[in-house]
C-alpha cells in the first residue's frame, strides 16, 4: 500500500476519533499528497483538515497546519493553494516567508 493510500485509510478509520486525532490524520494525508506534487488534492485535503481544527487552542496544531501550508505551496502557486494560505494566515496569524 503506498503512503497516500495508508493516509487516507487512517483518515477514513478516525470518522469515530476525537477532533485532533482527525487533524492530525488529514494533516498527515495533505502532507503526503503535497510529497507527491498532487496540489490540488492536498489543499483541499488541507481545508478539510482546517475545518475540523476550527476553534482549537493547540500551539501543536497550529504548527501543523503551518507546516502542511508550508509543503503544499512549496510545490504549487495555484488558486487553490493561494486560498488554503490565506486561510491559514487567517487561522493562525502565520504569514507565508518569502522566498
Amino acid at each position: 500500500m503506498n503512503q497516500a493510500a495508508a493516509a487516507q485509510q487512517s483518515v477514513d478509520a478516525s470518522a469515530h476519533s476525537h477532533a485532533r486525532g482527525r487533524v492530525h490524520r488529514l494533516a498527515t494525508l495533505a502532507t503526503v499528497l503535497a510529497g507527491q506534487r498532487d496540489a490540488e488534492n492536498a489543499a483541499g485535503t488541507a481545508m478539510r483538515m482546517l475545518d475540523h481544527a476550527t476553534g482549537m487552542e493547540s500551539r501543536r496544531i497550529h504548527e501543523r497546519i503551518v507546516a502542511v501550508r508550508d509543503a503544499i505551496t512549496s510545490v504549487s502557486d495555484g488558486r487553490a493553494s493561494a486560498e488554503l494560505a490565506e486561510r491559514v494566515t487567517d487561522m493562525t496569524g502565520a504569514h507565508l516567508r518569502a522566498g
